[in-house]
Formats: structure tokens, sequence, C-alpha cells
């Protein structure tokens, strides 16, 4: 996989930690009755903003691979993946709270942590492809 192939995966990986922002995180059953929770209505508002920051980046990494790019767009998944499992987590400690309820973690924020973890990998593997990162006086515009 080329540097820009990492960089269009980071970008990808934005897009579905965006899709899993908009789904539900928490479902709750109790007898013939069912509540999905969207992650808007919580912590999506955070994984949402990483996930746009993540895809901004990774489009302007393929263009241009400065450290300050690189810097952020990690930030961003850094920051959704320890907002999803911080929420996976407290979910995770309400399914034992009562025996009539069900509760389990939803699919957009399997989604969320997924899309954090390539995220996250992409970035990293992008640096190392592309070798140095340039300076932002460098006018080097990386090839195809």
């Amino acid at each position: 996989m080329s540097g820009k192939a990492s960089t269009i995966v980071a970008a990808v990986s934005g897009g579905i930690i965006i899709l899993g922002s908009l789904l539900p995180w928490v479902s709750v059953s109790v007898f013939f009755a069912s509540l999905n929770v969207g992650g808007m209505s919580g912590d999506g508002r955070i994984t949402i903003v990483c996930g746009f920051i993540l895809l901004f980046l990774s489009l302007l990494l393929m263009q241009k691979h400065l450290w300050y790019y690189v810097l952020l767009a990690m930030l961003g998944a850094l920051t959704s993946l320890g907002t999803s499992l911080y929420d996976i987590v407290h979910i995770s400690k309400l399914t034992h709270v009562s025996s009539l309820a069900h509760v389990s973690v939803g699919i957009g924020l399997w989604l969320v942590v997924i899309g954090s973890i390539i995220g996250c990998a992409a970035i990293i593997k992008s640096i190392f492809l592309f070798g140095e990162v340039a300076d932002e006086d460098d006018d080097t515009v990386l090839a195809s």
C-alpha cells in the first residue's frame, strides 16, 4: 500500500466514524418494547467532529504531507477511539443493572471504534510510507 493509498483509507475511516456517530449506540429492550439511542444524543457529537477532522485532514494529506496535518488527524482518530471505548465500557456496565431490561451496544458505536482503529493505523502507515513529513515552508507536493 502506498502512502497516498493509506491516506485514502484514513479518509474512508473518517467517513465510517461519521456514519457510526449517526447510527444507534445503545439498544434497550424490556419485554416487547425496544428503544435505540443514537450517538447524536450523547458523545456522538464528539466523534462526528473527530470523523470530519480525520476526513478533511486526510484529504489534505493527499496533497501535502505536513506534520501538523498528521498530528491533528491522529488526534482526531485517537479522540474518537477513546470516546467510543469509554462509552462501550459505560454501556457494558449497564447490562447488569436489571434482569428485566436488556441493554446492548449498538452498531453505530462499533462502527466508530472500527473506523477509529483503522484511521489510527492508516495515519501511522502513511508516516512510514511517506518517510519524513514536509515542513510548511517546503513546497514539495507528493508525487502520485
